[in-house]
């Protein structure tokens, strides 16, 4: 693999850019990225989180997605929420949080009591998870399952909003997330021991805004894309016994977003994963890259501003001869659907032209009708259905405040796996 220096200031976007992305060169169109970031539908499908204000505390509800009934809700009152993401969690031990230092003593109480994990949900099995981070540095991990938060993680040396949490899928019971705050440090996390392993100054100052790890491939290795405009690839130890553990490594950096990363994802139909994509804040593009390179190998231009993407295949998928698809979202409410081939050819060239990545068009669009597409209706996630091979759920949000699903027959959409 292939590394290039990072360099500190501004990441300049490439010369080969295309031309015509700003807001003011593009049709207005209302971009509900604040729903992106707090609404998401579950890894299977069948539930969808949904984060609203209620006076002046988040509410979180999981809804079913075929009965479109509430299932768990829970209401954070201790700050606001920065980020959601979903995933699964092994509880393995039931630990006792050590109270955090400096805080009132009503407060440790609550955190403690909400960190705790009782018997009867400790178990081997992973716990389907709703993870929250919040504006004060604490990260909550909420079980629709059981209708409530089941461990809560927070320490005196974070106290900065949270920006980006991910999860790092080891081969054992010990399950770590890494957290990007605000303050512009990433610390990696043990969730059992609510324990700070280790805690690293981004380089560039800039506060990392979106992160991905890579599917694991080698034994004692961590690979993390961390992206604020620019991408960088870190590295470091899987081995969390290691109490020393090092500043992660970077392996390389990737330019070609002028604002804020929001979505990264690698691409788990390959092993080892070498390709990864990009999601930009107020940019209708989005970018697919090699990991041994420094520049995007395809551009993906979407009518208007990029609102959500997902590849077909999971990174707990085995299978990958049947390629993958790719779905992504516009502010306009416009899904696509793309085939990714397992290998991006470079553009033909001409004398008069030089086409330096390939630019992908898609195999079909999905949009909402002109009657139901007002502003009191917006599609705001898509995602592929798991039960429903072939399908797509949709959701859109009723006057800002109550979502509605709908399951849509996609024809390319008929390779997306089943998971058990």
């Amino acid at each position: 693999m292939t590394s290039s220096k990072s360099k500190k200031g501004r990441t300049k976007p490439p010369q080969g850019r295309p031309v015509a992305t700003s807001a003011i060169s593009q049709p207005s169109v209302e971009d509900a990225s604040s729903f992106t970031a707090l609404s998401s539908f579950s890894p299977k499908g069948n539930h969808f989180a949904f984060l609203s204000l209620a006076v002046d505390k988040h509410r979180l509800r999981v809804y079913e997605t075929i009965s479109g009934q509430s299932v768990a809700e829970h209401i954070v009152d201790s700050a606001r929420v920065s980020t959601l993401t979903w995933s699964n969690i092994r509880f393995s031990e039931a630990q006792n949080i050590t109270p955090d230092v400096g805080t009132s003593p009503t407060k440790r109480k609550r955190k403690k009591r909400n960190s705790l994990v009782t018997e009867d949900i400790v178990q081997r099995n992973a716990i389907e998870v709703v993870i929250l981070g919040l504006s004060d540095g604490t990260v909550i991990f909420f079980s629709p399952t059981h209708g409530r938060v089941i461990r809560t993680l927070f320490h005196p040396a974070s106290t900065a909003e949270i920006l980006s949490v991910v999860v790092v899928e080891n081969h054992d019971d010990v399950s770590t997330i890494w957290t990007s705050g605000a303050d512009g440090t990433i610390r990696l996390w043990n969730v059992q021991k609510n324990d700070i392993l280790g805690s690293w100054k981004n380089d560039d100052r800039i506060p990392y805004s979106a992160m991905a790890i890579r599917p694991i491939d080698e034994v004692g290795r961590v690979d993390v894309l961390a992206a604020h405009h620019g991408i960088h690839l870190l590295s470091t130890t899987s081995d969390y016994k290691d109490l020393d553990i090092k500043k992660p490594t970077q392996l390389g950096s990737f330019t070609g977003h002028a604002s804020s990363i929001r979505n990264l994802q690698w691409d788990a139909s390959q092993m080892p994963s070498t390709r990864f994509l990009s999601l930009a804040e107020a940019d209708r593009f989005l970018y697919i890259w090699e990991a041994s390179k420094g520049s995007p190998v395809a551009s993906i231009p979407l009518d208007s501003d990029a609102r959500n993407f997902l590849l077909s295949i999971s990174q707990h998928s085995t299978d990958t001869t049947e390629g993958q698809t790719l779905l992504t979202l516009s502010a306009s409410g416009k899904i696509s659907i793309y085939p990714i081939s397992m290998e991006l050819s470079p553009p033909a060239s001409t004398s008069r032209t030089q086409h330096k990545i390939s630019t992908l068009l898609p195999r079909s669009t999905l949009t909402v009708s002109s009657d139901v597409a007002t502003s009191t209706l917006r599609v705001v996630d898509a995602a592929f259905s798991v039960k429903d091979k072939g399908s797509i759920h949709i959701a859109r949000i009723v006057g800002g405040v109550r979502p509605v699903f709908d399951i849509v027959v996609c024809n390319p959409c008929t390779i997306a796996p089943q998971l058990d």
